[in-house]
This record gives C-alpha cells, structure tokens and sequence, in this order.
C-alpha cells in the first residue's frame, strides 16, 4: 500500500501543465518511484483522466545505458494517445544514454506532460540538472521526515526511535528485526555509491572514495575541509592529495548521500571558504561503519540539519570566535537563528542573544521537555515540536522554483522564479 507524501505530491499537483517537465531528484531509495506512482493516481483520479493516457516506464535494471534515447522517444510517442494530454512518467531516467535529449523532444511535444525521477542529483550536486536546454521544476525528495515517519509507523512521540532507525521508507514496510534493517541500509548504501557514483563518474579506485565517506560517517558535524580528512587517511600507504579527497566529497555530495553546511561568520557577515560540516542524508547510514551510537546531541544536529533542507531553507552554521549558533536558516525574505541540544544551555541562549536585530526569530531545540517555552526572549521548542512542523514559525517558506533553461549562448545561468508558496 502507498502512503501519501503531501509535502511532494501537492507540489507537484500544483505544478501540473505548467509547460516545464517536472524532475525529481534524491538519494536512492528515498521514495520518488513512489511519489510518481501515487501522482499519477491523483491525476487520473482528481483530473478523470483515462488510463492509457497516463504511461509510466522505469528504467530502474541494468542495462539502460545501452539504450537508445531516440528509439525511447519513438516508443513513448506510440504509446501517446493522438489528439489528447497524455501524462509520462519516467523513472530513473538517468539510467538512459542521452537522457538529456530525451526529454529536450518530449518537451518540445504540446501534448504531454512529463514527470521524471533521477537518483542522486543534490541541489549541492556537481552536475545537478541544470544547463538543460528546456523549461524544468525540480523538487528534491528526502527519506521520510519526523511526521511521515510517525505516519509510517503509527508511532507518536517517538523522536528516539527515528533517530535511532532514520527515514528510508524500506525499512519500515516490513517488521525486520536488527540484522535485517542492517542489511536494507547497506544495500542502499552500496547502490548508492557503485550506482551514482562509481559508475556514473567512472571511479577507478573505489576503496579510496568508500573510506572518505566511512570517515565522513564516522565525523558527522564536525568541521572538515579536504585537507584535514585527507590527514586522516591513507591510501595504499600513503596520505592522498587534497585534490583527490576534495573530487571524492563533491561525488559524494552529487550522489545526495552527503550534504554540506558552511560555516558563516557572525562578526564579518561572510560565508567561510573552509571547516565545512558534512551530515548523511539519513542517520540510519552510520550503521554501515560502526554499531557506535552518534550522542543524541549529534543525532538530533543532524536530523534538525536535515528538516530545514526539507523545508527549503539554505543553511549555515553561524561562527563566533567563543562558539557557534548551530544553525542559520535563511529563505529569499527571512533568517532564522536555532540552537539545538539535548539540553539547552545558558551559553546557548546568550550566543542567540548577541544577534543585534531584535526582531530576528530566534529559536532552541531541545531533548529536555523541561525546558520548553520563552528563555530570556528565545522560543525553547521540544524536538517532537519541531520535527513534527507543528510550531515552527517559518515552516511555511519552502519555495518552489521553475528553472529557466540555461542560455547557451550567452552563458547566463538559470533563473529561478518563484512559482508555488506551501
């Protein structure tokens, strides 16, 4: 049975005949042949639209580079219904040999509307669709989220069990015991990596790329930069160059496995060139390197990290020379200033406190129900709160953007024009 995801579908249902394909990108296994699937649901169920003019093709078994992109075409025109919308769905289209072409021609077609799903492809992708030649929304899928996960599962008030089993919406179709969710998550980890990475980037010394994203999970939140993790390692003997390290973390960030935080500095108002943090999509990876529990400090970081990417924020961490405010999230209009912790300290509220616009939102996330409500003027919401979306005050400011294509013969870059509020 399939489980709406409204946070995806109702973007997407608003995004209908809006003359743009429609791409959806995220880490494997995170759902989007799903979200395709009951999309097309809603759309012959809300817009009575017949079954043959809705055609959903996966491409998600090997053996799709050897396709021919052109032939592909021709098979979906066969399948159109002639003189009728026809609505096409295509998952893992990156699968094909010039995908890219492939939905230039169905683009150019004025009777259908098309929906694709691409594993990997984070907005911090090195190669993220962009300088398509054709109007697109992306809409970026993450594994499941506090409230779904407690939709999932029927389980409430049960912010401990999410962080200890994480999203991956595999997990929790089945009861699997320890052993068996282990070995769902390693499996995922694994085609992530080989899939959209090893393959698509044709990497011929994989063992090197797996051990800085082993060190990576083994470091969650703590600052990094290409040198200090190529410090820490060896290869074959030797410690590897910045340059190779530095081309595994972009990979790694291509394949949405890895996100990246940058650090901003509160006194100079610049965003900082090194020390980044690097959190996991989804903290359930961790268990493919080490049974060690991250302290819950860590986990909740991570997973608060995580929710404001799912909201639509751009993050940073705000640096002072004596601590740092864990997060900034910013939109287009607003910031919003949050630590986080398993309990909140008086050193935490006073870095909050030395933001000199009163009127910017300043919040405290915290494992300590005790400690909810207003400290000296910081909202203190419990991790249940804000994870469930039920008190954040800007969790409204996910902005949906319509892609413009990239002019190639200018070298403009994309524009992006807002196109749906939630």
């Amino acid at each position: 049975m399939l489980i709406d995801r409204p946070l995806y579908t109702n973007r997407l249902m608003d995004c209908l005949d809006n003359n743009a394909i429609k791409i959806i990108t995220g880490v494997r296994r995170s759902g989007k042949s799903c979200i395709m699937k009951l999309l097309a649901e809603k759309i012959k169920n809300d817009r009575k639209v017949p079954d043959e003019n809705i055609i959903f093709i996966s491409f998600d078994y090997n053996g799709n580079e050897d396709l021919d992109s052109s032939q592909v075409y021709s098979d979906i025109c066969e399948m159109m219904v002639k003189g009728e919308n026809n609505y096409i769905f295509l998952d893992e289209v990156q699968s094909i040999s010039g995908w890219k072409n492939l939905l230039l021609k169905l683009h150019q077609l004025s009777n259908c509307d098309v929906f694709v799903a691409c594993s990997g492809f984070s907005p911090q992708s090195i190669d993220s669709p962009s300088r398509l030649m054709f109007r697109h929304t992306v809409v970026h899928v993450f594994p499941l989220s506090y409230s779904e996960y407690k939709d999932f599962t029927g389980r409430s008030d049960d912010v401990i069990g999410y962080l200890k089993h994480g999203g991956f919406p595999l997990i929790y179709r089945n009861d699997v015991d320890f052993d068996e969710e282990l070995n769902t998550i390693k499996d995922i980890s694994s085609s992530c990596i080989y899939l959209d990475i090893v393959k698509r980037y044709q990497v011929r010394k994989a063992d090197q790329m797996d051990k800085v994203f082993n060190y990576m999970l083994k470091n969650i939140g703590t600052p990094s930069s290409a040198y200090s993790i190529s410090c820490s390692l060896m290869f074959v003997g030797k410690k590897p160059d910045n340059e190779t390290v530095g081309g595994y973390i972009d990979k790694l960030l291509g394949s949405a496995l890895i996100y990246r935080c940058q650090r901003f500095d509160m006194n100079t108002f610049e965003v900082m060139k090194t020390q980044e943090k690097y959190y996991p999509v989804d903290l359930s990876l961790k268990k493919t390197v080490t049974y060690e529990s991250e302290s819950i400090k860590t986990e909740l970081e991570c997973a608060v990290y995580v929710e404001l990417l799912r909201r639509g924020y751009k993050v940073y961490v705000g640096k002072y020379s004596d601590g740092e405010i864990k997060f900034i999230a910013k939109t287009k209009d607003s910031s919003v200033y949050i630590q986080c912790s398993d309990s909140i300290t008086d050193k935490d509220i006073n870095l909050l406190n030395r933001i000199p616009d009163s009127t910017m939102k300043k919040y405290a996330i915290t494992m300590n129900l005790a400690q909810t409500g207003i400290i000296d003027g910081v909202t203190v919401l419990s991790a249940d709160e804000f994870l469930s979306g039920t008190e954040f005050v800007d969790n409204q400011a996910v902005v949906e953007a319509e892609i413009q294509p990239y002019d190639i013969s200018t070298g403009e870059e994309e524009q992006f024009i807002p196109v749906h509020l939630l």
